[in-house]
């Protein structure tokens, strides 16, 4: 059984080990350098339990080993049955993706095994400092293009893929023209990391109001992703109205929101139409993605074609090669149609079982729905910190 970490959580001690967790943390959140980052995580916490002492218990052991188990039983599915009904880059990406989920297993079972050793005070402190870092370099990258100082790519060095950070309306000058992405190729992706990192800070502290709420609400704002505005924007009305908790901070945010709001209101409602208008542009697209997994019948109705492939059909129609996509990203309408596009009516059954096993209350089960809704896929291991810290805190 693992032993638990005796450091002094406010003595130097608990703020090095927060630090040193945070590294593997903020590696882990990066979802658009490929996966190098993950496996240098996985790597980072390899030495930590074996610099801590830290051992792993059975059970998660025996978790893993079924996890595993659960993996090659749909890569047999997908060699014997499905080669022939998914796209040709299913194919191609088959064994790559199959190592890549047998190490999301590896990185769950070490997750567990640190987050047992570290006190919960170290591993909160942890994600706070990665939720600050990427708050930080977002503010920086559009600071620096406000000023003219141009826009600065913190993707295109690693991938060579540019980061997606023109506006969606140019005639809304630079809040229009440009979209700050911090450490990602776009803005949805911002938006969808920082509202998983500021809702498990949020469930910790019983949804305080403080400065990571108003710094996390507000980039997301600032980032302009359609989908991003909406859930913070609804996650911010429910913290603000929850019973007991009328103080004066609040009465102050309330204020200060209606007084900006104000001030600039033909500035807001230009922007709320131009959002209004990219969503009636996109929102076809995202439902099409539903229509088509509702759309199929036999045993893909069913059970889709588990997480190594999709048809060429569904492929190629979120590729936008004409200025128009058919549909949207697979992960583009949230964790519940891609269960539904990946494992068919299955997806649903596992969907209500990460709802069962992942919250602590009515409120966190409101907060988690919303984070379903991102589109960071539910195989982004940014997603395996959530579950064990909720496994932790439900264990108490």
């Amino acid at each position: 059984m693992t032993e638990r970490c005796c450091v002094s959580e406010d003595g130097w001690e608990g703020k090095w080990s927060a630090l040193l967790l945070a590294i593997p943390f903020f590696l882990v959140t990066l979802v658009n350098h490929w996966v190098v980052p993950w496996f240098l995580a996985g790597a980072i916490l390899v030495c930590y339990c074996i610099f801590f002492g830290i051992q792993v218990r059975r059970s998660y052991i025996v978790q893993g080993g079924l996890l595993i188990g659960l993996v090659f039983v749909f890569a047999f599915k997908f060699v014997v049955f499905d080669l022939l009904k998914v796209s040709q880059e299913s194919i191609a990406g088959f064994r790559s993706n199959l190592v890549v989920y047998c190490f999301l297993v590896v990185l769950y079972v070490l997750l567990r095994s640190v987050f047992d050793f570290f006190s919960m005070f170290v591993i909160f402190r942890a994600l706070r400092c990665v939720f600050w870092v990427h708050v930080f370099i977002f503010l920086i990258q559009f600071f620096l293009y406000w000023i003219g100082a141009g826009f600065i790519d913190f993707v295109q060095p690693f991938t060579g893929e540019s980061s997606r950070y023109v506006g969606f309306d140019q005639s809304l000058g630079v809040f229009g023209a440009f979209r700050a992405t911090g450490f990602f190729s776009e803005p949805s992706n911002y938006s969808g990391v920082i509202f998983i990192l500021l809702a498990i800070i949020k469930i910790e502290d019983n949804f305080k109001l403080d400065s990571a709420l108003a710094f996390g609400v507000g980039t997301i704002f600032m980032s302009f992703s359609t989908a991003g505005v909406i859930i913070a924007g609804v996650f911010l009305v429910v913290v603000l109205l929850r019973e007991n908790q009328f103080s004066v901070s609040r009465v102050m945010l309330l204020g200060a929101c209606a007084l900006a709001a104000v001030y600039n209101y033909e500035v807001l409602i230009e922007l709320f139409l131009s959002q209004e208008r990219k969503y009636e542009v996109t929102s076809g697209s995202r439902t099409g993605l539903l229509d088509f997994a509702m759309a199929r019948d036999g045993l893909a109705f069913l059970m889709g074609y588990g997480p190594f492939g999709v048809e060429g059909e569904l492929l190629y129609g979120a590729i936008d090669t004409a200025g128009k996509r058919v549909v949207a990203s697979l992960n583009d309408s949230g964790m519940l149609v891609f269960l539904l596009i990946n494992f068919g009516l299955l997806g649903m059954v596992f969907y209500g079982f990460l709802l069962y096993k992942n919250t602590v209350g009515l409120i966190s089960l409101f907060v988690f729905v919303l984070a379903t809704l991102t589109k960071i896929s539910l195989f982004y291991p940014l997603w395996l910190i959530y579950f064990v810290l909720m496994a932790r805190m439900k264990r108490g």
